[in-house]
C-alpha cells in the first residue's frame, strides 16, 4: 500500500504504511528501504537513517544500493564522514558485483561529498 500511497502522492499515508511494515517485520529491508528513502524527501534524516541502517546486512546482491541510500541520507544529514565511509563501500561492492549503472551513481555523488568542505 505505501508504493500505491507515494504514486498517488499521499505521502503521510505512505510513511504510516511503512511504518506499520517495519513494525510487523522487522526484517523486512525493502520496507526500511522505502520508509528510509520517504524520511529522507521528508527531512528526517535522524529516523532516515535509522531505517537505512537496517538494510544493509546480509551482504547480497542488493547491499551495494542500500549501502549508496544509506551514505546519500548521511550526506544529506551533512555528515560527511559517515556518508563517505557509505558511499564507499557502497561503490567497492557494486565494483565488485559488476553493478555499472549504480557505480555511476554511487561515483557521481562521491565526487560530490568528496568535494565539500567539512563543516565544523
Amino acid at each position: 500500500m505505501g508504493l500505491i500511497f507515494e504514486r498517488e502522492r499521499r505521502i503521510q499515508d505512505a510513511e504510516s504504511e511503512y511504518r506499520q511494515a517495519v513494525n510487523c517485520d522487522p526484517n523486512d529491508r525493502q520496507a526500511h528501504f522505502n520508509f528510509g528513502r520517504i524520511l529522507v524527501n521528508e527531512k528526517k534524516y535522524k529516523e532516515a537513517i535509522e531505517q537505512l541502517s537496517q538494510t544493509i546486512s546480509p551482504d547480497d546482491e542488493s547491499a551495494p544500493a542500500y549501502l549508496y541510500a544509506l551514505g546519500a541520507a548521511y550526506g544529506r544529514a551533512g555528515d560527511r564522514s559517515h556518508a563517505l565511509l557509505y558511499l564507499r563501500e557502497a561503490r567497492e561492492k557494486a565494483s565488485a558485483r559488476g553493478q555499472e549503472e549504480l557505480l555511476v551513481n554511487i561515483e557521481n555523488d562521491l565526487h560530490s561529498v568528496e568535494g565539500q568542505t567539512p563543516k565544523n
